[in-house]
C-alpha cells in the first residue's frame, strides 16, 4: 500500500507540473504494484522454497539417471519434457510451492539432458546442446528465476566452450559481453523499463544474470592471474572503458564540465596500476553503478568484491610486505583524494 500511496503522489505531482492528465489503467498498475510488493513478501520461505525445488531436483535426477543410467536418449527425453512442462506451468501458477517445484523441474531437466548428451563423448556437443536449451528458455519465458539460470547458463556454456577448446582468449570477450551489458542496463533502466511490458518484465533477471555471469568471471581471472601469461590486461583495458564512460555519464549529469580533466587525470591514476588487475577494475565498476543507481544490493556486492578482490591480489603479489604496504597506503591516498574532490564539487554543485 505504501508504494501504491508513493505512485499516486508521483502521478499527481507530474500532473501538477506539466498540466495534462496522463493516461493510464490505474486498476492494473495498481494489482501490478501489489503484486511487485508481495513478491518481498515472506522471502524466508520463498528461499527455503527455492532451495526445496533445487534439492528435489537432484533427487529426481539422480533417481532418473539410476533408473535409465545406459539409455542416453530417453534421459534426454525426460530432459526434455521436463523443462518444457516448468515452463509452461511458470507461466500460469503464482504459488509458491507450484514456482519451486518448477524450478526443480527445469534443473533435472537440464541436467538430465546434459548427462544424457554427455554419453556421446563429445563436450562441444554437449556444451551447445546446453546453450541452445538456454536460449530457448530466455525466449520462451518471462519467469523471473528460469531467465536469471538462463543467463548464467549461456555464459557457462560460453565459458565451456573456450576451456574445452583452448581459447584462453575467449574469457576476455565475456567480460566485455557482460561488463558492457550490465553497464548499460544499470545507465539505460528508465528507457528498458518504459519500453513495453515484456522489456520491463525481462530486465531484473538479465541485468541480475549481467552482474553474476561479470562476478564469476572475474573471480576466475583473480584465481589465474598468475596463469594467464600477461593477457590480464585486456579485460582491464575494457573495464577502464567502461568506467570512464561511466565517469562520463555522471560528469553530464552533474554538469561538471569545468573540472573534467582533471577528474579523468585523477581516475586514470587510480585505475592505470590495476591494468593486470581486472577483477579490481571489475569491483570499482560495480561499486559506481550500485551506488549511482541506488541499488543497495548492486553496492553491496561492490564492497564485498572490492574487499576480496584487493586481498587475493595482495596476497598474490610477488613483492615484500614493505612495497605491498607502500602500493595499499599509495591507493589508499588516492582514493581519499578522489572522494574529497568529488564531495567539494558536489557541494559546489548542490549551492548553484
Amino acid at each position: 500500500m505504501e508504494q501504491i500511496r508513493a505512485v499516486d503522489q508521483l502521478i499527481k505531482e507530474l500532473t501538477e507540473t506539466y498540466g495534462t492528465e496522463l493516461v493510464m489503467d490505474k486498476e492494473k498498475m495498481d494489482l501490478e504494484l501489489k503484486k511487485d510488493s508481495e513478491a518481498y513478501q515472506g522471502l524466508g520461505i520463498k528461499i527455503l522454497s527455492i532451495a526445496g525445488g533445487f534439492l528435489g531436483s537432484l533427487f529426481f535426477f539422480a533417481f532418473i539417471v539410476r533408473l535409465f543410467n545406459s539409455a542416453s536418449v530417453i534421459l534426454m527425453v525426460f530432459g526434455l519434457v521436463a523443462i518444457v512442462l516448468a515452463i509452461l506451468l511458470d507461466k500460469h501458477v503464482k504459488n509458491i510451492a507450484l514456482d519451486a517445484a518448477c524450478l526443480g523441474g527445469y534443473l533435472a531437466g537440464f541436467g538430465m539432458i546434459g548427462y544424457g548428451t554427455s554419453t556421446f563423448n563429445n563436450e562441444n556437443l554437449t556444451t551447445f546442446i546446453l546453450l541452445l536449451v538456454a536460449l530457448v528458455t530466455i525466449v520462451s519465458t518471462r519467469a523471473y528465476v528460469l531467465n536469471l539460470f538462463a543467463i548464467i547458463a549461456v555464459n557457462s556454456c560460453l565459458y565451456a566452450f573456450g576451456n574445452i577448446n583452448d581459447v584462453p582468449y575467449f574469457i576476455h570477450i565475456l567480460v566485455a559481453i557482460n561488463a558492457v551489458g550490465f553497464t548499460l542496463f544499470s545507465l539505460m533502466e528508465a528507457e528498458l523499463l518504459a519500453d513495453g511490458f515484456d522489456s520491463n518484465v525481462r530486465y531484473a533477471p538479465v541485468h541480475a544474470g549481467f552482474l553474476v555471469s561479470l562476478l564469476g568471471i572475474l573471480i576466475d581471472l583473480c584465481f589465474h592471474i598468475s596463469k594467464s601469461n600477461g593477457s590480464n590486461w585486456i579485460s582491464a583495458s575494457i573495464i577502464i572503458l567502461l568506467i570512464l564512460y561511466f565517469v562520463y555519464q555522471l560528469l553530464i549529469s552533474l554538469q561538471l564540465k569545468d573540472k573534467q580533466i582533471l577528474i579523468y587525470i585523477l581516475c586514470m591514476i587510480i585505475l592505470l596500476p590495476m591494468i593486470y588487475a581486472p577483477a579490481i577494475c571489475g569491483a570499482i565498476l560495480i561499486l559506481l553503478i550500485g551506488f549511482h543507481t541506488g541499488r543497495r544490493f548492486v553496492l553491496s556486492i561492490g564492497v564485498l568484491a572490492m574487499l576480496y578482490f584487493v586481498g587475493q591480489f595482495y596476497y598474490d603479489l610477488q613483492y615484500s610486505l614493505l612495497v605491498k604496504s607502500a602500493m595499499m597506503f599509495g591507493t589508499g591516498v588516492l582514493f581519499l583524494s578522489a572522494r574529497f574532490i568529488l564531495i567539494k564539487q558536489l557541494k559546489r554543485y548542490e549551492q548553484n
